[in-house]
């Protein structure tokens, strides 16, 4: 009796890890595929005066309801501005600590700048904008000029950046 017990409780176990098995299986099979990790980026250039600039390529409709820079080593925020003054001027270009054009300063710009940073762009409706940068590979003599900084650590034109994030995921 004893060895038709151990038999029964050895096949008992087969079973329920068969069981577990099809289950697993059919629910990896329900599951959605997986997204492209990275987000729509954001390029980066300066302005006339030398100040960071952030390059946030809209599609049609979008509107942005939030803009934050976070030290990348840390993950904290160093300037956030959320809730647009209003949708019909959304901005594509904000200027890292100029909170114009929105009505919340949620973190006041911390200096001195970080050397490394992150950018995240909330919008009010769809996935999130993002990239990252060295503060050092963004050159002094963008200054003046058009050229950004993309994800890629490319340094384009801003008018072809964003024909490309367009082409890409408008």
């Amino acid at each position: 009796m004893d060895r038709q017990f151990r038999l029964g409780r050895g096949r008992l176990v087969t079973e329920l890890l068969v069981l577990s098995s099809c289950a697993l299986l059919l629910a990896a099979c329900g599951r959605p595929p997986l997204a492209d990790e990275l987000p729509r980026p954001v390029a980066v250039g300066r302005t006339a005066e030398g100040e960071i600039r952030l390059v946030v390529p809209l599609c049609e409709g979008e509107a942005i309801k939030s803009v934050e820079v976070q030290n990348h080593r840390t993950a904290r925020p160093i300037w956030r501005v959320s809730r647009p003054a209003r949708s019909e001027e959304q901005q594509e270009v904000i200027v890292l600590g100029d909170a114009h054009g929105f009505t919340r300063e949620d973190v006041p710009l911390r200096s001195p700048l970080p050397a490394n940073m992150g950018v995240t762009v909330e919008l009010a409706d769809g996935p999130p904008l993002g990239s990252g940068f060295l503060l050092k590979d963004v050159p002094e003599d963008f200054a003046r000029t058009d050229r950004v900084l993309t994800i890629d650590d490319e340094k384009v034109p801003e008018e072809e950046f964003r024909r490309n994030a367009a082409a890409e995921y408008c």
